[in-house]
């Protein structure tokens, strides 16, 4: 019941519901205090749960606690360092100015996660409420259970929209500490070059062809990445023993009315090039999601890795469906119940033992 309170709220400020504001507060304000609250109950959820939420949470509050009693000379032997060196030194940083405690781990951790989210977002110019609510229904419970990987999509995200902007050594710092948190980063490089040339039509369709084309290659190349690192080993095994869950099919339905809708607007729609430009690479991410969904049905590296191009939807959802359209709405709602479906299966099925939600603030 928590997780649904706390949608029902991030819903009723996420819009506006046609509401007409007065000249003593400018809709500017408004939408800047709607921000807030959105972000607040979200950072609330995803930093203050209690070790207990999550399957690998007390896990890695144990990594934390040995980070803090290893010295910073002897930090480069711990296991975690061959893993994620930056993720390590940051934790290092942490612990020694806050100290080792399990709850400052998940309050960095979360803060982590959604500062560099939101940052991305404001970065991008769409609809930071309807995105944040939009990550809270598809990717914030698992956040609180594969936190290192949501930290490295959050940072490579935030990369991409540094690069989308032309900032390009910013986003190259950025992507280079998504890697040195989660070197899986570098399984997303095909989003680096949508990005970095500016997309009609011709070049779209030539990307999503070839790029579909590589996807049945990748998992091989992938498991080729793995066995070249000794931490993902133990992984191997569990990829060639894996069956993708009902909820991943389902949520496709989702991505892909929205890459429906996506070229709909592009057709019928008179847009400034900058806007085509910026709704074709969302939409390429998107094609490649699906792709790399449906060929990694029994690829357990495939779905994993598919977390940095599943990230765009939060963006792309925003930004095709301010243009309206006679079908607007019925695609929306659909999209919506489907993520809301997946967001309710997730919690009934306690994938992640991210249920019930608990919080330290009131531990003994």
């Amino acid at each position: 019941m928590f997780y649904f309170i706390v949608l029902f709220l991030g819903i009723l400020f996420s819009f506006n519901y046609g509401v007409k504001y007065n000249e003593k507060h400018s809709s500017a304000e408004i939408n800047n205090i709607k921000i807030g609250v959105v972000f607040f109950l979200y950072a609330c959820v995803l930093c203050l749960h209690s070790v207990y939420v999550g399957t690998d949470t007390l896990n890695y509050s144990r990594i934390f606690r040995l980070i803090g009693k290893t010295g910073i000379k002897n930090i480069h032997k711990l296991e975690i360092y061959g893993k994620a060196p930056l993720w390590t030194l940051i934790m290092k940083f942490v612990s020694t100015l806050l100290g080792s405690s399990t709850n400052v781990y998940i309050f960095i951790s979360g803060l982590l996660v959604i500062l560099p989210l939101v940052y991305a977002l404001k970065l991008l110019g769409e609809d930071t409420k309807a995105s944040l609510t939009l990550y809270y229904i598809l990717f914030l419970l698992p956040a609180m259970n594969g936190t290192r990987t949501a930290i490295a999509v959050a940072f490579f995200f935030l990369g991409i929209a540094f690069l989308y902007r032309k900032n390009i050594w910013a986003s190259l710092v950025t992507l280079v500490m998504a890697f040195f948190i989660h070197k899986t980063v570098i399984t997303a490089f095909p989003i680096c070059l949508i990005f970095f040339k500016k997309i009609d039509i011709r070049v779209f369709a030539v990307m999503v062809v070839v790029f579909i084309g590589a996807m049945f290659f990748l998992d091989r190349f992938v498991e080729m990445f793995a066995s070249h690192f000794t931490e993902y080993e133990d992984s191997i095994a569990s990829n060639r023993n894996f069956t993708v869950g009902g909820k991943n099919v389902v949520y496709q339905i989702g991505y892909l009315l929205t890459a429906v809708y996506a070229v709909l607007v592009l057709r019928t729609k008179k847009l400034d090039s900058a806007v085509k430009d910026k709704i074709y690479k969302f939409s390429a991410v998107c094609v490649l999601e699906m792709a790399i969904a449906v060929v990694g049905m029994q690829s357990w590296y495939l779905i994993r890795i598919n977390n940095y191009y599943q990230i765009f939807i939060i963006a792309l959802i925003p930004m095709v469906f301010k243009y309206k359209k006679s079908c607007r709405n019925i695609i929306l709602i659909i999209i919506l119940s489907v993520f809301v479906f997946g967001f309710f299966y997730r919690i009934y099925t306690n994938a992640g033992d991210i249920y019930p939600y608990t919080t330290f603030l009131f531990n003994s």
